[in-house]
């Protein structure tokens, strides 16, 4: 075509005193790309190429209401019910006596190792410490997590739209565990993000470090009780099932 024609030659050493010259490149000027308009967008937004442009246009190639109207979009995104979510990470975060491991679901390993998932969970579990508890074992409750607020006043539910925008998968926080002690440590460890554990030590002079280790056998060895005192009569118990 013509136009295409003259964004060939847009590209040519043409001699400065060629008219034609003088023309193209006053059409180029004029006509600037919206290729790095539409990668700031995309990296903002997490929409595709073809919803940044036609929201781009629609907003008369503002760029911030552009983004505004995205990203409204994708905190209002359905967790597409009825799909099964086999995947997830979990997410860890440990505060002097207090930890917490947050499960967050969806369909495929290849979302599910994507950094923002990850670092998603690991959000969650974090934000997570600020809800007051008083078991030492305890559970919070998904439809109270996920009203939690994050960075910049977003609530987890929101996050995980944009996911699900972004991502094109169902997602869903799965359960999240804590626990606390008045005095000690807690800290903890996740293996893959499949396997999470959470210690705590009291006593003596524990340290998170030690902690961590335990935490780091008890997921490699999976022992079913701490002590020979644990278990209870007429239990058939291997060594390895103890801890200590």
């Amino acid at each position: 075509s013509y136009r295409m024609n003259i964004q060939s030659f847009c590209r040519l050493n043409l001699p400065r005193q060629s008219l034609f010259f003088s023309l193209t490149r006053s059409f180029c000027e004029k006509k600037p790309s919206i290729v790095p308009i539409l990668r700031e967008i995309r990296a903002k937004t997490g929409a595709g190429v073809m919803d940044c442009k036609r929201t781009l246009e629609k907003n008369g190639m503002d760029v911030e209401k552009t983004i505004a109207e995205l990203m409204k979009k994708a905190r209002s995104s359905q967790g597409r019910d009825g799909r099964v979510t086999s995947a997830g990470w979990i997410g860890f975060a440990a505060e002097n006596s207090k930890g917490v491991l947050a499960d967050l679901h969806t369909e495929t390993d290849f979302v599910a190792k994507n950094d923002q998932f990850k670092s998603l969970s690991d959000k969650i579990a974090k934000s997570s410490l600020l809800i007051e508890k008083t078991d030492q074992n305890y559970t919070i409750d998904v439809d109270e997590a996920i009203q939690m607020k994050l960075d910049g006043g977003v609530t987890v539910s929101e996050k995980i739209s944009e996911l699900i925008f972004t991502m094109g998968e169902a997602i869903k926080l799965n359960r999240v565990e804590g626990m606390q002690l008045k005095e000690g440590v807690v800290n903890g460890y996740v293996h893959g993000g499949r396997i999470g554990v959470l210690v705590g030590l009291q006593g003596g002079e524990p340290t998170e470090e030690l902690a961590r280790d335990i935490a780091i056998h008890i997921a490699a060895c999976s022992p079913k009780v701490i002590s020979p005192e644990d278990v209870s009569e007429g239990d058939d118990i291997k060594s390895g099932d103890i801890l200590v």
